[in-house]
């Protein structure tokens, strides 16, 4: 008898995902805000039919209650799939999705928009916005985060720029790096092997410590929203400029 009733529940664990991952989702509405219990102002709407109409970028705005379950991930990822966000031009698009009761945000960046608007930038302008959100603005967390997404794009031109600056440089420091490598080779061939062993021993443990050093850095930027960001009051915390004395009062007011 228990056999039976464990044949039966078995399935259950199989199904009981795919029915969480059915989202419902409305159609997309003519202003690109889904917006039912009207926790925006008509300044929004304004505000985004303005940046649509002059920008390659398609925005849209996600905002509910409740996720009923669900990641805001998964909810963003369905709405924008479904919206069909971005121009076909272009195929740039963002989704700004919030479960205000649930305190969940996100910014979903089709792979064209990604290339400028990055998951750092993205969590930045998220977190600009949370004091307006836990306050209730939510109007000025919007608008806060559509300027910001504006003042990123407006930078597109640059970093495209500079990636494909990047990509055409590589073959010829990778041709260099070659010949340099040949004519050091000659030199090593008169360095007896134990203390060439010992010498690129110490050089690789250098240049680890070295690079630990330069990630410590690099998380305790103040922008740097990724995994792993040190705050003024971890021991690995590197000081540094971008963290002003205003900031870090803050950050030890809502850090208490």
């Amino acid at each position: 008898m228990k056999k039976l009733i464990l044949l039966l529940i078995i399935p259950l664990f199989f199904f009981m995902p795919l029915v969480a991952a059915n989202i419902a989702v409305p159609d997309r509405p003519l202003n690109g805000i889904y917006d039912p219990n009207g926790y925006l102002t008509t300044s929004v709407a304004e505000t985004l039919e303005s940046m649509n109409a002059g920008s390659e970028t398609q925005v849209g705005i996600y905002i509910i209650d409740t996720l009923d379950g669900s990641s805001i991930e998964e909810v963003a990822n369905e709405v924008a799939r479904k919206w069909k966000i971005g121009k076909q031009d272009s195929n740039s698009g963002i989704l700004i999705a919030i479960a205000i009761k649930d305190r969940k945000f996100r910014i979903e960046t089709s792979n064209e928009a990604a290339i400028w608007l990055t998951d750092s930038k993205a969590s930045s302008l998220l977190n600009d916005s949370k004091p307006y959100m836990k306050e209730g603005k939510y109007t000025d967390a919007l608008n806060r985060i559509l300027v910001g997404i504006s003042k990123a794009e407006s930078g597109k031109a640059e970093i495209i720029n500079k990636k494909e600056n990047k990509n055409t440089q590589l073959p010829k420091i990778y041709e260099k790096s070659l010949k340099n490598n040949e004519g050091l080779s000659k030199y090593f061939d008169y360095i007896p092997f134990p203390i060439l062993f010992y010498l690129m021993f110490f050089l690789l443990l250098s240049l680890v410590t070295w690079f630990r050093y330069l990630k410590r850095c690099r998380f305790s930027k103040y922008e740097y929203e990724g995994k792993g960001k040190l705050y003024p009051d971890f021991p690995d915390f590197v000081p540094n400029d971008t963290w002003t004395e205003e900031r870090k009062s803050y950050y030890k007011k809502i850090s208490v």
